[in-house]
């Protein structure tokens, strides 16, 4: 007696691996309805403050060198300079940041660095001060190769979807090389489908499944992991006063947010294609996935340099003995 096996149709798989998709979406909308719930002031300091402190302040004081011996990074020595809830009796406000005398010439402006603070700039510092001057003690600087970032400690999570999804960031490292690899594999299967057809067709197409699965996964436990490192919310586009400070991760964060869109997009065409073989789409799909290995191979490196700096500068620099 044989057994028969019951085998879905493939199309059932890939509905199944988007609602998986779906859930690890809702539980982070959950997530930052809560944070946002919990944000009861309206200047943050690692996100808004920080920043302004960090490209105006710390070219002169930071560090061992620190000129007057005041280092930035030194939260004592900063709230030393401040009176919580009161701009005019702190020091750093009333002598260094609004002097007359400091701002009166621009050519003897020493002080902030690149000239006087813009009004945003003041504005955000006096809000801070006015609201308490709070400084999170869990905050840090972090400088890595020159290039200088901030981020804080995420407010504890609350509720098991906001739980999950906190956790769910710590795995986005790893995550992101499935994509990657699958895509890039994938668009390599699809451009030489067009030479040989057959077989390639079918290897990209389950690549194609697999990389946007990874790619949705892999956007989401980013969103978690930019919460869990305090990076600005989703909300918070840089203005030209703070492109400078947030532009990397905003471009690698968006770019990224944009090829998993491009991924389910080619998806679906792939989808038509395959049930209409003699459809335009056949020709449309494997392009659009090839498009969208250039995209993703360009988040990789932006998500590299985040990490390590400029990865391929160092590489010729090693290659060239400098």
């Amino acid at each position: 007696m044989q057994l028969k096996t019951a085998v879905r149709p493939w199309y059932c798989e890939v509905w199944t691996l988007f609602a998986f998709a779906a859930l690890l979406l809702l539980s982070g909308a959950v997530r930052a309805q809560e944070s946002s719930a919990s944000d009861s002031q309206t200047v943050d300091f690692a996100t808004q403050v920080a920043p302004v402190l960090d490209r105006r302040c710390s070219g002169c004081h930071v560090g061992e060198r620190a000129k007057a011996g005041f280092d930035i990074l030194d939260r004592d020595a900063v709230l030393g300079y401040i009176e919580p809830g009161d701009v005019e009796d702190s020091v750093l406000w009333t002598d260094y940041l609004t002097a007359a005398d400091a701002h009166a010439d621009p050519k003897t402006t020493v002080m902030p660095m690149n000239g006087p603070l813009a009004i945003a700039e003041l504005d955000i510092v006096e809000t801070w001060i006015t609201e308490g001057a709070q400084w999170p003690e869990t905050f840090q600087f972090i400088s890595a190769q020159g290039i200088r970032t901030v981020y804080r400690e995420a407010p504890e999570a609350e509720g098991i979807m906001a739980r999950f999804f906190a956790f769910l960031g710590y795995f986005h490292p790893a995550i992101v090389h499935f994509p990657i690899a699958l895509v890039i594999f994938g668009a390599a299967a699809a451009a030489l489908s067009f030479l040989t057809g057959g077989r390639a067709v079918y290897v990209a197409f389950y690549c194609l499944i697999w990389g946007t699965l990874f790619s949705v996964v892999a956007a989401v436990t980013g969103w978690s992991l930019a919460a869990e490192k305090g990076y600005p919310a989703w909300t918070a586009i840089p203005t030209s006063e703070s492109i400078a400070s947030a532009s990397a991760v905003f471009r690698h964060r968006w770019l990224g947010f944009f090829s998993t869109i491009v991924s389910i997009v080619v998806l679906v065409l792939a989808v038509i294609a395959i049930r209409k073989p003699t459809s335009v789409y056949r020709h449309i799909w494997r392009i659009g996935f090839i498009v969208l290995a250039i995209i993703i191979s360009i988040v990789g490196h932006q998500g590299g340099e985040l990490v390590y700096g400029d990865i391929f500068g160092k590489a010729i620099e090693r290659l060239l003995g400098k």
